[in-house]
């Protein structure tokens, strides 16, 4: 098999390789065959924008003619969380994922968001090339704290008696996971001396977070924030507003287009320190507002995913119509299915804990009576079903809850 020309020995641009700047982004971009068509463009305020399609159509054309050789010193992990094709990958090249954690870590351990005195229950993903429990690992060994990598799928009694035989004081993974394991606790009566909450991979409801309260009463929560094509780039600290989150942008370059009146926002995202397989110009699928800019601090707030909508009937629905009836529940799914007379929409929930069966059929007649009046439901039905954590379908890859799916 022929191997195809790439860009894996791409050139320093100076003398340490950083910070790039968007145009030297551009420049390897147009070097790199997973970017065709970017000979005519001079300026990257020309650059075309970048979606999960056009990446992995590059992807894909760089894989179909690479000989082994090519192949080496990549850090390959699966992409699309919330999705479940589980095949889906992106790539990186080592060196320039190592430089960018180092960044990032350096930055974490100067604020303060992983102590160094930290034990940390590790409740993060690690399967199916899913490597987000190595990536909290890397981190906490960067800030000299000590991991107890576990994974989701441990089960919450074991979980619990390894964090007390070692005296975990943090505990880190998904909201989901974190709020499943904080009832367990509470149902059994048991607790856990924790100062401090690490979540990450979804925004958490408030909802979530007071479980977790009740549950871990002396504890603050941080996040970080990124994704596999661009890295963990962004942090939230104990003290910021709800979705803050802060970044050095000499590590990535942050764009808002089509904002709003209100200045919110989709992010386009083009990373500094990735040479080997460059991200230009890259549409998230978030939507987001600048909070502060600055040259090594900048600040943005995470409003929520774009791809949110959808067809039902003979409408269209979106998740942020939804929002104030979802708000109260700890989780939900939404499953879309044809039916002989029309479209079936399932909603799943998981409810809070003291809702009886009257507050719970109340709710139900709410956001029935809600549809109904908005017309969201021509031509289709509405059917509940009250489900535990457990019961509701999650990405094979990330295990995060897949909040829409449709099986028309």
């Amino acid at each position: 098999m022929k191997t195809q020309p790439t860009p894996w020995q791409a050139p320093v641009l100076d003398e340490t390789g950083l910070p790039l700047s968007p145009n030297d982004v551009l420049e390897l971009a147009r070097q790199h065959p997973a970017y065709p068509n970017l000979d005519a463009v001079v300026q990257f305020e020309d650059a075309p924008i970048q979606n999960k399609t056009t990446l992995f159509q590059g992807i894909a054309h760089l894989l179909e003619g690479a000989s082994s050789g090519d192949l080496s010193q990549l850090y390959v992990t699966p992409t699309g969380g919330t999705g479940i094709n589980g095949h889906s990958v992106f790539i990186a090249g080592h060196d320039d994922n190592k430089i960018q954690r180092h960044w990032l870590g350096n930055r974490l351990r100067h604020v303060g968001l992983i102590p160094s005195s930290a034990i940390v229950l590790n409740l993060f993903v690690g399967h199916r090339m899913y490597r987000s429990l190595e990536i909290i690992n890397d981190f906490c060994e960067q800030a000299g704290a000590t991991p107890l990598p576990l994974g989701a799928h441990i089960e919450n009694r074991l979980a619990y008696l390894v964090g007390s035989e070692f005296q975990a004081t943090m505990l880190a993974g998904l909201p989901t996971r974190l709020v499943d394991f904080a009832l367990y606790l509470l149902d059994e009566g048991l607790s856990m001396p924790l100062t401090r909450i690490l979540y990450a991979g979804d925004c958490i409801r408030q909802v979530q977070a007071s479980i977790l309260q009740r549950a871990f009463p002396k504890a603050d929560m941080v996040s970080i924030f990124g994704s596999a094509e661009s890295g963990i780039w962004a942090y939230h600290l104990p003290d910021d507003p709800k979705d803050v989150f802060h970044f050095d942008p000499r590590m990535m370059h942050l764009e808002i287009i089509n904002p709003e009146k209100d200045g919110s926002g989709e992010m386009v995202l083009t990373n500094l320190v990735r040479r080997r397989f460059p991200l230009l110009r890259y549409h998230t699928g978030d939507r987001v507002m600048w909070v502060a800019r600055g040259a090594e601090k900048s600040s943005f707030k995470m409003l929520g995913r774009i791809a949110s909508s959808f067809a039902i009937g003979e409408n269209y629905m979106d998740l942020n119509s939804l929002a104030p009836y979802l708000e109260g529940l700890l989780a939900f799914q939404l499953v879309l299915s044809q039916e002989s007379r029309g479209d079936l929409l399932e909603l799943r929930v998981v409810p809070p804990e003291g809702w009886h069966e009257d507050q719970l059929s109340q709710w139900e007649k709410k956001i029935g009576n809600f549809m109904e009046k908005e017309e969201l439901l021509v031509g289709s039905r509405l059917e509940f079903r009250r489900c535990t954590m457990a019961q509701l379908e999650r990405s094979p890859t990330s295990d995060k809850v897949i909040p829409i799916m449709d099986r028309r």
